[in-house]
């Protein structure tokens, strides 16, 4: 997913489908989330990460996950801010978003 000002490309989001067939749930992983420097401050990672989970929403998914490094406390601040769930793993943080589930007869 891309953010664009003025054409040319100022952030994106790299997402990546994920399943857990033993909890029989969907999952979207925020692989990777870049805003241009001089872009920052201004909603563009906001709107990228809302937009990543109103696609992980439509896809039916149980929830957004991404990983943050422990000492990045201002990324650690901004996915708390929005929603996100904090769980220690193997050094790293792992957070989470929790999606209401739609109907089958809401489903592409």
């Amino acid at each position: 997913m891309v953010a664009e000002h003025d054409g040319q490309i100022i952030g994106y989001a790299a997402l990546q489908k994920k399943m857990q067939l033993q909890f029989a749930r969907r999952l979207m992983d925020v692989q990777h989330l870049f805003v241009d420097a001089h872009m920052r401050g201004q909603g563009v990672g906001r709107a990228l990460m809302q937009n990543s989970a109103e696609q992980a929403t439509h896809l039916r998914c149980a929830g957004v996950t991404l990983g943050v490094m422990a000492d990045n406390t201002s990324a650690q601040a901004f996915y708390k801010d929005l929603g996100y769930e904090m769980s220690e793993e193997q050094g790293a943080l792992k957070m989470v978003l929790r999606l209401p589930l739609q109907s089958a007869a809401c489903a592409p």
